[in-house]
């Protein structure tokens, strides 16, 4: 009985019915509320996260005191870092130049109408309480990003499930295993082994039930969507997606060719890493999913996934850094606002910080770290941060999609998968 009903969950067939129910559900509802559906959408998204922090710590520790004992993984960790940072700089000059050729904001005239008919209708939504959150200060969240990457306390970091203290404590841990004595450290790295492979084991089996999970989420999401706000900022949203698309894409080339698989069967080994960001908008629990497609399906080296991945999906972030440099040229149209070709390095270098510092969050949240992007160029969010808080729903599952694929990509330019029998 067991055996049938994995398989039935396992066919792809399954996932794709699951996504039509719920697109169809979430679009008959669209607008209204959903608490029921809201409520389990939330329930599975937790269960995903559940076995995250145990997950990723022990995964770095392991990782990192593994790489004390091998010279190639550390050059391929330092790697990994080098192809990260110009990978991201490379993505805010394509974002950049996307932008300035089709103008987002051109065209829209900024009134209180459109404010307040969006407002309106987010009345009896959640988002509506969080434009009232006041912008974070540029200078402070710089500082404060330095200075909270050190935890206080390690149980308070692991229970608040902050991702960035997470993976410190947990490379600090390594570290120091990897210097101590193997027949010292053996008991603690099995036993270290023996926790991942148990959440391991608990997190496939909440995967498998991924396509209920999935119409449920699905259903939530597109009820939020509010079409009157995409009317307004279609155009933005159309080159933003166009950005994550085109960027999909060619992380989807990068990672063919060095799985050398064909270009079909690699998305395919890698859908659960495409679809758990897209349906969860949350990079935390994509973590297991794009770590199992990266190391068990396509062969990838298990340390290097262990170690680059979580700390890659806390600190370059793509997503993050394409949304922000396309809000910055869309709000120079918008206010009318030209910019010189000196202020384009600062928007690139910009959003690549304010991405880090909002290490850990996409969607509204994110949205608040703008000041640190729009403050240099003089231009003002606070009259249209509920614009682009309407259009949330649409965007964060594709933002969360660019920081864990994105993630995935720069893994594989960092090392080589074992062959493949063939």
């Amino acid at each position: 009985m067991f055996s049938f009903l994995k398989r039935t969950l396992q066919n792809p067939f399954a996932l794709y019915g699951s996504l039509a129910l719920g697109l169809a559900f979430g679009s008959h509802y669209r607008g209204e509320s959903t608490p029921y559906i809201d409520l389990l959408a939330t329930i599975y998204l937790n269960l995903l996260q559940f076995s995250v922090i145990p997950l990723v710590t022990t995964s770095i520790a392991l990782a990192v005191a593994n790489t004390f004992k091998d010279e190639k993984t550390k050059a391929s960790l330092l790697k990994y870092v080098g192809i990260s940072l110009a990978f991201i700089f490379l993505v805010s000059v394509i974002a950049l130049l996307i932008s300035y050729a089709t103008a987002p904001g051109e065209g829209l005239a900024l009134n209180e109408n459109i404010v307040g008919a969006i407002t309106a209708h987010q009345q009896d939504r959640v988002l509506k309480t969080t434009i009232t959150v006041p912008l974070a200060n540029a200078d402070t969240s710089l500082i404060q990003f330095l200075a909270n990457t050190v935890p206080k306390n390690i149980f308070h970091s692991l229970s608040q499930g902050t991702i960035l203290q997470i993976i410190f404590i947990a490379i600090i841990f390594g570290a120091v295993m990897g210097k101590i004595t193997a027949n010292r450290s053996h008991p603690l790295k099995e036993s270290m082994l023996l926790i991942y492979n148990i959440f391991q084991v608990i997190i496939n089996g909440i995967i498998l039930f991924l396509p209920i999970g999935l119409f449920f989420l699905m259903a939530s999401q597109f009820a939020a969507i509010n079409p009157e706000s995409i009317y307004i900022v279609s155009k933005f949203v159309f080159v933003l997606l166009s950005c994550f698309f085109t960027f999909f894409f060619v992380c989807s080339l990068i990672i063919w060719r060095k799985s050398g698989l064909g270009y079909i069967d690699s998305v395919s080994k890698t859908k659960n890493a495409i679809l758990v960001p897209l349906l969860t908008r949350s990079t935390f629990a994509s973590i297991p999913p794009a770590s199992e497609a990266l190391h068990t399906n396509l062969q990838f080296p298990k340390t290097m996934v262990d170690a680059g991945l979580p700390f890659g999906i806390a600190i370059f972030r793509y997503g993050t850094v394409i949304y922000f440099c396309v809000v910055a040229i869309f709000l120079s149209g918008l206010y009318s606002t030209p910019l010189g070709w000196y202020k384009y390095p600062v928007i690139a270098v910009g959003a690549i910080l304010a991405s880090t510092a909002a290490s850990g969050t996409v969607g509204v949240i994110t949205i608040q770290m703008l000041g640190l992007v729009l403050e240099p160029l003089g231009l003002p969010i606070e009259a249209v941060i509920v614009l682009f808080i309407s259009v949330d729903a649409i965007i964060e599952p594709f933002e969360t999609l660019a920081i864990v694929y994105g993630n995935c990509a720069a893994t594989t330019l960092s090392s080589h998968p074992a062959p493949v029998p063939r």
